[in-house]
């Protein structure tokens, strides 16, 4: 996943891009709201399907900074969930359950300029379910 990150941010110019269609999105998941934001729980994560991608959009130290973050992004189901790097806990934003990675490429190129800025980039559902899997083992 990270070589596909590296291809995209290299070689996803906006004339290759305008050629892929349009994404589709999977069906969205019951959602919970947090701090008056419409965010998916670590429970709609792990309910999406292992083969599918999403975006992630960066990561925080606090659980409030990352919400503000992902709030900004209403087009797609976002989601935030902790996972620990280095011994420190981290908040984690995702956007979006995409069928295949090309859609996700497509969805990335449309995201505001702004978080272009954190170099956003496309993983599978599975890589980000271990990750949680990972931190609930550290945590419990």
């Amino acid at each position: 996943d990270e070589k596909q990150a590296k291809y995209w941010r290299s070689s996803g110019t906006p004339s290759k891009l305008a050629k892929l269609q349009s994404p589709t999105v999977a069906t969205p998941y019951k959602r919970a709201s947090t701090a008056g934001n419409i965010i998916n729980t670590v429970q709609w994560v792990n309910d999406r399907a292992k083969e599918h991608y999403t975006l992630q959009l960066a990561s925080g130290d606090t659980l409030g900074a990352t919400e503000k973050l992902v709030s900004k992004i209403t087009s797609l189901e976002r989601a935030i969930f902790r996972k620990t790097l280095a011994g420190k806990e981290r908040f984690v934003a995702i956007a979006g359950d995409f069928l295949s990675y090309s859609e996700a490429l497509v969805a990335i190129e449309n995201l505001p300029a702004s978080f272009l800025e954190n170099e956003p980039f496309i993983v599978k559902f599975k890589v980000i379910q271990r990750q949680i899997d990972e931190h609930t083992k550290i945590n419990n």
